[in-house]
């Protein structure tokens, strides 16, 4: 199958998977409705700059749009995946760090922690009433 077909398919099935009028995603991606409608009966190529607005109106990537992968969704913010993976790598390390403590330690370790999970709920608790 071509990715003009792959296009006219995906196109169409996202615009009615969210209720979304021709018109409506026109509207929303600045081209006509009878561009959408020849769009999805694949009688129409695409800019570059129409299947951006695409991809951007339904989160989801070119590729998908295309036919190159079946994952829709994108992660739009790589920052907060570059976090997460920071959060990941700490938690790693402290595991480590346990780990590699003799059990007196750890015991310690888990009722310091103990004393300052109770302290940040006292904390959240002050700021939120």
């Amino acid at each position: 199958m071509s990715f003009i077909n792959f296009l006219s398919e995906r196109v169409k099935l996202l615009r009615t998977a969210q209720k979304e009028s021709q018109q409506a995603l026109a509207d929303s991606i600045k081209i006509t409705k009878s561009s959408v409608s020849r769009i999805e009966s694949a009688n129409q190529s695409v800019t570059v700059d129409t299947l951006l607005a695409l991809a951007e109106h339904y989160n989801v990537s070119i590729d998908y749009l295309i036919g190159r992968t079946e994952i829709k969704e994108i992660n739009q913010n790589a920052a907060e995946s570059e976090k997460d993976e920071t959060k990941l790598l700490k938690e790693e390390e402290l595991l480590h760090n346990f780990r590699n403590l003799d059990d007196m330690s750890k015991g310690r370790l888990i009722e310091r922690s103990r004393i300052l999970l109770d302290e940040s709920k006292c904390i959240d608790k002050k700021y939120t009433i």
